[in-house]
């Protein structure tokens, strides 16, 4: 024989049951939403800026156009403010910097640069700010051969090389004689 309820007792009985259920998440509602404050302010603050410039060249070029905080300690290999244009190096790592604002700088001068990474033919930097900390020395002069230069494995590195140059091409800037040949030369013996 089956036995029947009135529906007024299958409402009330799932109504505490509900009651039941839902007591241990009145309980939880805090903690959770604690936590949930805590997670939303770590995935809202901005990621520490990259200082080892090491780490910042050996970033994939997906990583860098997402616009990552830098601020790094190097030594200028070339600076062409006209242009913007400033090369760094610090050991075995070297990168181009866009150099927002028109520092005077000299090669062998220690920088702090501040900015963004960028995309690019490979990791770049977007100079916000270029502190000058001190005078110093260029670092030595890799020696490369043509096999390394073409296929860029000292892209920005400050590199020797022996070569004859056969033509150059020559033209003026803004009262700057220029050969579009960004290197530094020494007199061979």
């Amino acid at each position: 024989m089956v036995r029947t309820q009135p529906m007024e007792e299958i409402r009330s009985g799932a109504e505490s049951c509900r009651a039941v259920r839902s007591l241990p998440m009145k309980r939880c509602a805090p903690v959770i939403a604690v936590i949930l404050g805590v997670v939303s302010a770590a995935w809202s603050a901005p990621p520490a800026p990259l200082t080892s410039l090491p780490a910042i060249h050996a970033l994939s070029n997906s990583d860098a156009a997402t616009g990552l905080p830098v601020a790094f300690e190097a030594t200028v290999t070339y600076y062409r403010g006209y242009e913007n244009t400033l090369f760094v190096q610090d050991g075995d790592a070297a990168i181009y910097v866009w150099a927002a604002a028109d520092p005077t700088l000299i090669p062998g001068d220690r920088v702090l640069v501040k900015g963004t990474t960028q995309g690019s033919f490979r990791p770049s930097i977007l100079g916000k700010e270029i502190v000058f900390l001190r005078h110093g020395t260029l670092p030595k002069p890799k020696a490369a051969t043509f096999d390394e230069l073409i296929r860029t494995e000292d892209d920005c590195m400050l590199v020797k090389v022996h070569a004859v140059v056969r033509a150059a091409d020559l033209e003026r800037h803004a009262n700057l004689r220029n050969t579009g040949l960004p290197m530094v030369t020494s007199t061979l013996l």
